[in-house]
């Protein structure tokens, strides 16, 4: 049995999908994207002990709707269909009652088909979950993952300095830094006549860690730049501001070690949307209006 071992860690915006009927489409792209969907799978057993199973997939604490593809370890050459419902597959978070999945099927690059399981449960912040499949024969495969716990968040006074107005945050009982970090900012774009988000990028390696966890300076006055330069919109001119939040990424260890390529691979991914409060004075002077 091969397993491609070219799993990396995901990066770009996050998924914000809510329902599963309006993401099945979108979600099996990011699950060929991310999790080997595509990968140099030859699902047949060799010499010696192999799992039943192997499973590619992501746990998203930011997306309703999470994904799993498993495929059967075959001990023959000869071509075999999945069926649908053939397998079950199930969730548990620690100290808690399974979840059952629902199973669908997907086509591959290569014209088979694979299991491609879906629940619209989000995984719970700083618990261990494990991922079990089983089959007819009685045979299972598990497979458990760490989700990143979800921080709380500390907002320092406002400051206006002479490179703009700035604004400590601390993620709380945070030891090392997160993998990704940004601003993120519910305003109005009168080119949709709605509010979308607008996520500012920021640097991980400029924050610092202290006493009650990890620090970093947001400066209101660069994303506010930002906003406007994404709305396409002159500095100027007044934008509608509904909320302002910190976005977190932590990345669970098993993208780092890769400890599971021989039953696949699941990926805990822990990004959490934090409130940041932002002064009135600082509003007014940045040219927001609520």
């Amino acid at each position: 049995m091969t397993v491609n071992d070219q799993t990396n860690r995901p990066g770009g915006s996050p998924n914000d999908s809510s329902t599963w009927a309006g993401v099945l489409s979108s979600m099996i792209v990011v699950c060929l994207a991310f999790v080997g969907c595509d990968s140099a799978f030859s699902p047949f057993t060799e010499q010696g002990p192999q799992p039943a199973h192997v499973l590619f997939g992501t746990l998203d604490a930011s997306s309703d709707s999470q994904l799993v593809r498993v495929q059967i370890v075959r001990q023959d050459l000869a071509p075999v269909q999945p069926v649908l419902n053939e397998l079950q597959l199930k969730s548990r978070v620690q100290g808690q009652d399974p979840i059952s999945w629902n199973d669908s099927l997907v086509a591959l690059p290569d014209g088979n088909q694979s299991h491609l399981f879906y629940t619209t449960q989000r995984p719970t912040p700083g618990a261990l979950t494990t991922i079990t499949v089983s089959g007819p024969d009685d045979r299972t495969t598990s497979i458990s993952v760490f989700m990143p716990p979800k921080p709380d968040v500390r907002s320092g006074a406002t400051e206006f300095r002479a490179g703009g107005i700035v604004k400590s945050v601390v993620l709380l009982g945070r030891i090392e830094r997160p993998d990704q970090l940004s601003t993120e900012y519910d305003v109005f774009d009168p080119r949709i006549n709605d509010y979308r988000r607008v996520l500012v990028p920021y640097n991980t390696s400029t924050g610092k860690r202290v006493l009650e966890g990890w620090e970093f300076v947001v400066n209101l006055s660069v994303d506010r730049s930002f906003v406007s330069s994404s709305l396409q919109q002159p500095l100027g001119v007044p934008v509608r501001l509904r909320d302002v939040s910190v976005l977190m990424t932590e990345f669970g260890v098993e993208w780092d070690n890769r400890s599971q390529t021989e039953i696949g691979f699941i990926g805990a991914i822990g990004r959490y949307s934090l409130p940041l409060v932002v002064e009135q004075t600082a509003i007014d002077t940045l040219n927001y209006v609520r």
